[in-house]
């Protein structure tokens, strides 16, 4: 059971760093496509801030998702 916390743990982590570096991808490019379409900079800022957000949120709740089917793939399988 112990292993199985590791294993959740783990990919939280893990999806925690990779969404953080996908969130600053994601809002470089946002950033980029939006301020091409507006003349006031503070408002492609926030839009790109929240699609970055969104972004690390979603990366982080596939990680924790993914953990959770691993760990019970993987307690289903050892023997009793």
């Amino acid at each position: 059971m112990n292993s199985t916390f590791r294993l959740i743990e783990g990919l939280a982590i893990l999806g925690g760093f990779f969404g953080f570096v996908g969130s600053i991808m994601a809002f470089i490019i946002a950033y980029d496509e939006y301020r091409r379409h507006f003349r006031d900079k503070s408002k492609p800022f926030w839009m790109a801030f929240e699609i970055a957000v969104l972004a690390f949120l979603v990366l982080v709740a596939i990680s924790v998702i993914v953990g959770f089917v691993l760990s019970n793939t993987f307690a289903s399988q050892v023997p009793p």
